[in-house]
């Protein structure tokens, strides 16, 4: 077992996003093992020895095939407690997202040995609707998002930098 999770607590709004993908980059292929990725609507206070309490997380499977982008929509994601699916947890809270996190385990004896992951990005994704313009019959599509540095984009947090562990 082994995992890494964003620091401190986190307050990411991604009601607008569709999904996470996990970008695997590195050698000619990945270890072929399966991981985890977790989200948290909820961190408790440390127990009294200083360890974490356990909390409900939400957890999408991925196998590391080869590098590349793997897509993990909003119904991948599963509640679980301790690795164990857990069916009345209600729903994930996608509007207050308190931690991100990566795991590796055994999956109950599904797997062991030696593992690496070549990760080269967490990020959210959405699709973005194109519109298309018609200027003397010749038709040009352009995405409708807001360009970074619009009037739109302004003044938007950088939530990102957290998942960073403060190397940004």
């Amino acid at each position: 077992f082994a995992s890494q999770h964003s620091l401190g607590t986190l307050s990411l709004n991604l009601k607008d996003y569709e999904g996470i993908i996990v970008s695997i980059r590195g050698p000619d292929k990945a270890d072929g093992k399966k991981y985890a990725l977790t989200l948290k609507n909820e961190i408790l206070p440390p127990r009294d020895d200083g360890r974490e309490q356990s909390t409900v997380s939400w957890e999408a499977e991925f196998v590391a095939k080869k590098p590349g982008d793997v897509k993990l929509r909003w119904a991948d994601f599963k509640p679980t407690y301790r690795g164990r699916e857990k069916k009345d947890a209600g729903e994930l809270n996608l509007g207050d997202i308190k931690r991100v996190g990566l795991m590796m385990r055994s999956f109950f004896g599904e797997q062991e040995g030696d593992f690496e992951l070549h990760l080269f990005s967490i990020s959210a994704f959405k699709l973005v609707p194109y519109e298309t313009d018609s200027v003397d019959g010749d038709e040009k599509q352009h995405l409708k998002a807001p360009h970074v540095g619009s009037e739109e984009s302004a003044g938007k947090e950088k939530w990102w930098k957290s998942l960073l562990c403060g190397l940004v």
